[in-house]
Formats: structure tokens, sequence, C-alpha cells
């Protein structure tokens, strides 16, 4: 029965259905114990498929099976070839598969089993609650910090070199983010006192770079469109000091309550969550915003851990039209409805160009028109991979590509604009805020959280810009 649950996980998971949902299906409780097995043959089957499909042809298996038998097929060969050599033949598909079993062996050969691109643990020092001192004195008691030299004389290449080697007390500093630093991909870190402390985040090198490449200023007002589960957010706010004010909004109510946890845990003081549709905020909102972080709704198919299975890790045709034109509408509203705006991040963990490249290029005549040019991303990361040459943005854009960069796949733009205005309207906002935020949607008034609006002000009430807006008040009054 196992064998079959694997088989029907492996063909919805292909079809575009959440492997996590599959896997955690309530329908499938008591497989609990043997999640760990399931998941490594659904891997397994899934990461190997375009072998296992030759070895059914090869060995003429296919002329024994019929189509609804295809996902159960791949499932016992994988299990033949890659994992436990045998298995019980308790129905017919499974008689059929065996009998063919010494002919798959030999067939495969040498065959190895492919194996997931290497992604070391990622570990992020959360620097508003958290100094080095403390995080290099936490982690001296179970590791051992290596040292990588200058980077002048270290190159990217020998630097993930030395990544692969790491031993599992060994840990390094990362190449290119200061409060970065990477662990063997099988440390457990979630056991560190740090971890229950929220004063470290397990986050992917590659969605860390968009707090940086958007590069906030201190005391600024900013949005992240798509923000849960928040850890965006929280770079954001750690990259400010915990100043200025960020928009952190999701459309998605179950995402939104993973958000709201996120700004709960991690205190952060400038931050107010949204359970709205970025599409449709008032325009009382959009005009103050400085910054803005567009890490799109997306395939999700450089994510390495759940998508790199198929023989191209395209999703289905249907769907990619859905999403580019999402992708691209989000886009266009962040470039015309933000007359404030500075700077606009657009990101996925996406590896499709029809959610990349295409987007980018697609909103290039409308970022001209509202004073947005395309920064050259290569000029600042010169270790990365470019987007694909056969579109505009392409060199301009960066790519991070699991077999080179050792990240999940990842694709990020940034617009900046050329005639920003002067000075920043941050202080206005301040001094309308409650009114601004209780009316912040188009489609609906907001019920104001309090408790929330009176944290963010006063937080807002330690910071220079605040200061500037209490004296002008005095002043008039």
């Amino acid at each position: 029965k196992m064998y079959h649950l694997v088989a029907d996980i492996c063909k919805k998971t292909e079809a575009g259905e959440s492997f996590k949902k599959l896997l955690y299906s309530p329908e499938n409780s008591k497989f609990s114990k043997d999640i760990p097995a399931i998941r490594s043959l659904v891997d397994t089957t899934l990461r190997n498929r375009i072998v296992i499909d030759d070895l059914i042809s090869r060995t003429k298996l296919n002329a024994e099976i019929i189509f609804n038998e295809i996902w159960i097929a791949r499932v016992l060969v994988a299990e033949i070839v890659f994992g436990r050599k045998s298995f019980h033949c308790n129905d017919a598909i499974s008689k059929k598969v065996y009998q063919y079993k010494e002919e798959l062996k030999r067939l495969s050969g040498h065959t190895k089993k492919k194996e997931r691109a290497f992604i070391p643990r990622y570990c992020r020092i959360n620097t508003s609650a958290c100094t080095k001192h403390e995080f290099y004195s936490a982690m001296s008691t179970h590791f051992k910090l290596i040292e990588f030299g200058d980077k002048s004389e270290v190159s990217y290449e020998d630097f993930l070199n030395l990544v692969k080697k790491l031993k599992k007390i060994e840990y390094v500093q990362d190449y290119h983010l200061s409060d970065l630093y990477v662990f063997h991909p099988r440390v457990n870190l979630t056991a560190s006192p740090l971890y229950a402390a929220n004063k470290i985040i397990l986050q992917d090198k590659a969605s860390c770079l968009v707090a940086p490449i958007l590069a906030p200023t201190p005391g600024s007002l900013m949005i992240d469109m798509c923000a849960a589960p928040g850890f965006k957010t929280q770079h954001l706010s750690s990259v400010t000091g915990n100043s200025g004010l960020i928009l952190a909004i999701d459309i998605c109510k179950d995402r939104y309550s993973v958000l709201s946890n996120t700004r709960i845990n991690y205190a952060l003081s400038n931050v107010i969550t949204l359970n709205h549709d970025s599409l449709h905020l008032s325009e009382s909102a959009t005009k103050y915003i400085e910054y803005i972080l567009l890490d799109a709704p997306c395939s999700g198919s450089g994510v390495v851990a759940n998508f790199d299975y198929g023989t191209d890790n395209r999703s289905g045709e249907k769907r990619l039209k859905s999403l580019h034109n999402l992708q691209a509408y989000l886009l266009r509203i962040a470039l015309t409805q933000y007359p404030s705006a500075r700077r606009i991040v657009y990101s996925t963990c996406s590896l499709n160009e029809e959610e990349n490249e295409s987007v980018v290029d697609e909103l290039l005549d409308i970022a001209e028109e509202n004073k947005f040019i395309l920064v050259n991303l290569k000029n600042h990361y010169q270790d990365f991979k470019t987007g694909l040459d056969e579109y505009k943005c392409g060199r301009s854009t960066i790519r991070m590509i699991p077999e080179l960069s050792c990240t999940n796949g990842f694709f990020i733009a940034l617009f900046e604009r050329t005639n920003p205005p002067n000075p920043s309207p941050r202080m206005e906002f301040f001094k309308n805020m409650k009114s601004i935020l209780e009316n912040i949607s188009t489609r609906r008034k907001r019920k104001l959280d309090e408790a929330e609006l009176i944290n963010t002000e006063e937080n807002a009430k330690r910071k220079d810009i605040s200061k500037e807006i209490l004296n002008q008040t005095e002043e008039k009054n």
C-alpha cells in the first residue's frame, strides 16, 4: 500500500500539487511513521524519472503494464535500482515488475542516483537582537569558525569549494553577506538557544540578497507587497536598524497569520502587517512609499528541496501563463502607482524565464515612462550568473543557479528612479499615519490594531525623522 501511496504522491506532485500537503494529508495519517521513507522514495523516483523511464522501455516492461500502472511501475523500478533492491510482491503490478528485477539491475549497471544540488545550511544573524560576539560565543561550544582569508586573494569558486568540504563541526562567514554564515547541510541549528530566542534565522542565501540589493535608507517608508512568511520583511527591518516603517502585506489569510507571528516573534517594531491585496491599496498610502520589495508569487521551480524533479523543472503551460500575468500586473502597479518610490526589487524563487526575464522585459517601457532604469546588478555581484541573454534585461539581472551558487534557484531585478522626490514625503506620512492606515484599502476600511499602531508610533518617536516631525509641529503651534 505504501508503494501505491508513493505513486499517487509522485503523480500529483508532477501535476503541480503541493508535495508537503500531499505528504502530510490527514487521509495518509496511518503512514505517519513511514513519512521519511515515503519522502525519500518520492524524491528518488521523481529525481531519476528520465533514467527510470529509459529502463522501463529497454526492458520492454512498458509492454506489460497498462496506462494507469505507469507511476507504480516507476516507483517499484526506483526501489529496485536505487532503493532496497527488492520488495514484496503483493499484487499483479508488483509481480510484473519483479520478474524484470535482474535485467533492471544489469541494464542500470553503474547508473548513479541523481542527487540534489549541494545546498549548505545558511544561518543569518538577527542583527536587531544579536551581536556577532554573542553569535560566535554561542557557536563556539559546538562549532569551529573557519577563516577563508582576504576576498581579494580568494575567488568565489575557491570559497564554494571550501564550503563543500566543511565538516559538521565547522562553519564559515559567507563570501558576500557579512551577517550570513554557512554550515554543513546536515547540521541542525534548531536546537540552538539562539534559534529558540529568534536571534538567528535559517534562510537560504538567495533570499538574503533582496534586502541589501533594495538597500533602503534608515527611516524610510517601505512596502513588502507579498510578504509572508516575513523573513525578508525582518531582514529589511534589520537593514534599516528597525527605523522608518514597513507595510508588510499578504492577501492569503493563512499566510498572513504566519506573517503576523513573524512580526510578533521578532519584535519588528517598525512593521505593520496587513491582510490585504497589494493590487488594491489606496493612493493615500502608495504615494508615500519609497522602497518596494516585490517577491512575487511564483511556481517555486528554483526551490531544490521540492521542484527539481521533472525533465526541465517547468510548471504546466497554463499555470505559467497565469503566474506571468499576475507577476506582470504586480510589477506594473509597483512601477506606476508609487510616485515617491526610489527603488523596486522584483524577485522570484523560480528558474522559468516566463516568470523572470519575460516579466521584466514586458515592463521596460512602462518603467522608462515612469523614470525608472534597470540597474545592472552584475556590477555589484560579479560572481553570479546574469539573466538569459535573449532578453533585453538579461545582462542587468542575476540568476542564482543551484549547481553554480550552492543556493536555491532565484531571480532578482532592480529598478531605480532617476528623479526621486526631494525632500522625502515620510514626515507627512508619519503625521497622518493613523488616518492613512485606517483607509489603506480601496475595497474596505481597515480595522486598525491599536496595539500595533502604538508600538509603531513609539518606535517612530525614537527615530530622528520623527523628531523632525515633532519639532516642526511644535514650531507651527
